[in-house]
């Protein structure tokens, strides 16, 4: 069962990943989310370690470089799925745009995306 918030969509963009352990290495990031990233790479580090996700994209004056601070949530045989921490204005405003450039992929919406009722008695 899956907990997501958020819709994911493909991506295909080269990352590089600095660990608050001075771990260094690159990845390939193949999904993106208002709230992370699944990275492909074969670093395997600790999970809830921190970790800075750097890539470069295109913005409306050439390429630039954003910092994407980060939680590591999971590991898989493939690579990692990280929970952005807090992102500063100018990473927040490309990840929206790069959601919004993406078709979104309907199969990976699941029913956590959805809304939660409110629950009654709770204070």
């Amino acid at each position: 069962m899956e907990h997501r918030w958020h819709l994911r969509v493909p991506i295909a963009i080269p990352v590089g990943l600095h660990f608050n352990d001075g771990a260094c290495g690159s990845g390939l990031a193949l999904n993106l989310s208002e709230g992370g990233l699944f990275i492909r790479t074969s670093m395997r580090p600790w999970r809830n370690g921190c970790v800075d996700v750097r890539m470069i994209v295109h913005c409306d004056d050439g390429d630039c470089s954003i910092r994407l601070p980060a939680l590591v949530v999971h590991r898989t045989s493939n690579g990692i799925g990280v929970m952005f921490r807090e992102l500063d204005e100018q990473a927040a405003a490309i990840v929206t745009q790069l959601l919004n450039q993406r078709p979104s992929s309907p199969r990976r919406v699941t029913s956590a995306a959805q809304p939660r009722p409110a629950m009654s008695g709770m204070r």
